[in-house]
This record gives structure tokens, sequence and C-alpha cells, in this order.
């Protein structure tokens, strides 16, 4: 059986049948439940489903989340980083260490993206091992202003 991702494309690239009609509708029930916990704007919104997009996409190639997770994306992971603005509203600021999936690193960038001054620093062990490997928030649009090693960060957060 292959692996499709978000984009409905198997782990080899090849084109695959488009998700199943109960797959979208669980998908499009869990995405409104993680809204009315933690509502954003439309253009975050656009945001996190183009990263969902390529975190599915990079799921076939490297296991970023648990494979049982990823019907509840929204509520698991989305809302669960989201809740963090909540509990530091007014954090400019963001350091996450050991973003492996992004969470809750890509997450809150893609929050903060339009707030003047707002940075999300990301490092991930990761990284160092695999140089292409470049989050799957490359393509979200506004991403993380910086991944760096922690020495590096933790220098960036003391500014």
């Amino acid at each position: 059986m292959k692996r499709r991702s978000g984009n409905g494309r198997t782990a080899q690239g090849e084109r695959s049948a488009p998700l199943a009609a109960d797959d979208a509708k669980s998908i499009a029930a869990d995405k409104a439940a993680a809204l009315a916990l933690t509502p954003v704007s439309r253009e975050t919104e656009a945001r996190l489903d183009r990263y969902l997009d390529l975190l599915r996409e990079w799921q076939a190639k490297t296991n970023l989340v648990a494979p049982s997770t990823l019907p509840q994306l929204w509520t698991r992971h989305i809302a669960d980083s989201l809740q963090l603005l909540s509990l530091a509203p007014s954090a400019k600021i963001w350091v996450d260490l050991g973003s492996g999936g992004g969470f809750p690193g890509v997450v809150l960038a893609c929050a903060l993206a339009e707030v003047a001054g707002a940075r999300a620093f990301i490092w991930s062990s990761a990284m160092p091992r695999r140089p292409r490997y470049d989050h799957p928030s490359r393509d979200t649009g506004p991403r993380p202003q910086e991944r760096h090693r922690i020495r590096t960060a933790m220098q960036a957060a003391d500014r």
C-alpha cells in the first residue's frame, strides 16, 4: 500500500487517488474544532493549510509526527501550538528547541507573520544531519525568521 500525502501524491511522487470523502470530512471536522478552540485570521489559516499540506508530503519521507495523529493534525498539533499565544500574548520572540515536525515553532511563525517585530527561532537536531531538510515551513509564505543551533538561538533571544 502506498502512503498518500496531503497533496494526493505517493511517497514516490506518483499521483494517487484523492482523499476519500470520509477522510476529507474528518479533516474538515477536525479543523473546525481546532479553529473553534483557537481562532485565527483567514491569512493565518491559509498559511497553516499550506504548512499541513507540506507536512503530510514530508511525512511520507520522514517521520515528523506520530502516524496515529495524522487524522487530528488540527486539534492535536495546530490548536495545541496556538494555545501558547494566549499564555504569553505580548511575546514577540519565540524559541522552539527540538522542533522536529515544526510544532510549535512553525505554527507560531505562521500566526505571528503579520505582527511587527515578531520572530520565531527554530532549532532541530535533524538540521545538522540533513542539511537539505528545511522544514516543511520553507514554502508556507512568511516563515520562521531563523533556524540556528542552540547557542545562536539563545543569543538572539537575549536581544
